[in-house]
């Protein structure tokens, strides 16, 4: 997988019908507003493991995520309705690879993941913004248009 297509998702706000020009303005204000007085953090993504549809990197500590997550929370925010989507349910997680179409028995799959997991290691990263895309569905996959990149720790 192409290092720019790793990526783990905060939140959702709506589909791209739903969303004006003056209601995505008024969205990306406050979330630069709200993500202004938080600090860039560390994160470690540690071992890969698969889930029903997909392999995934774990993320530590998830308590950093979920405070992006609170900062950005639809229900707390003037300007994103809390009906627009549903929320992310999962613990934060990096996909690598969708695996729900490719007809390789599960077994085979963790034996995969064991012999990978017993070669890698943790690694450290610095979150220091926030995108926001425009998510397209792609077969067993996603890409997206970069909208908006939003620093932390820059209140404007």
């Amino acid at each position: 997988m192409p290092l720019d297509s790793l990526h783990l998702t905060v939140d959702r706000i709506g589909g791209s019908a739903e969303l004006s020009p003056d209601r995505l303005r008024a969205i990306k204000t406050s979330a630069r507003r709200r993500l202004g007085d938080m600090a860039p953090f560390d994160l470690t993504i540690g071992a890969l493991k698969r889930v029903s549809t997909a392999l995934i990197f774990d993320v530590t500590p998830a308590g950093k995520i979920g405070l992006l997550r609170a900062k950005l929370d639809v229900e707390n925010s003037v300007a994103v309705s809390a009906l627009d989507a549903p929320r992310p349910r999962h613990p934060p997680h990096v996909t690598v690879a969708y695996g729900n179409s490719d007809g390789i028995a599960p077994p085979e799959v963790d034996e995969a993941v064991a012999t990978l997991n017993r070669s890698s290691r943790m690694v450290r990263v610095n979150i220091s913004e926030v995108s926001m895309v425009l998510l397209h569905r792609r077969r067993a996959g996603y890409s997206w248009d970069l909208i908006e990149r939003i620093p932390l720790g820059r209140s404007t």
